[in-house]
């Protein structure tokens, strides 16, 4: 039984072994994708808007009738949706390769008056 509140997890047959699993390739991607986003946000704050995306918009609808109250956001960018999520009383962790996108998303989170509710690392 899982409790109120949460979600049912995926299942994978190899979830065990799926942390053994190391792709030599793994760390220069990850690092060329922080580069990246760190670089686009920099140069494009704010570069979604500040609107929630419609799959945002809905899933705020599916997950409040299952009963959730917490959120994890990978990728979450500036943090538009994230903002949603918490102005709607969500509390949402929020995770984005940028730190300056992350630091854009805390500051609109203080301006929103939400600054408790989106969590990011």
């Amino acid at each position: 039984m899982r409790a109120p509140g949460t979600l049912p997890s995926p299942h994978c047959s190899d979830e065990a072994n799926m942390g053994d699993q190391k792709n030599p390739n793994d760390e220069p991607v990850a690092d060329a994708q922080r580069a990246h986003w760190q670089a686009t946000y920099t140069q494009h704050p704010q570069m979604y808007g500040m609107e929630p995306s419609e799959p945002a918009r809905r899933a705020a609808e599916v997950l409040r009738a299952a009963g959730a109250g917490t959120l994890l956001e990978l990728g979450a960018g500036h943090g538009r949706d994230a903002l949603f999520f918490a102005r709607k009383g969500f509390t949402v962790y929020a995770t984005d390769f940028s730190a300056t996108a992350l630091k854009q998303l805390t500051e609109a989170a203080r301006e929103s008056g939400v600054a408790d509710r989106p969590r990011s690392r």
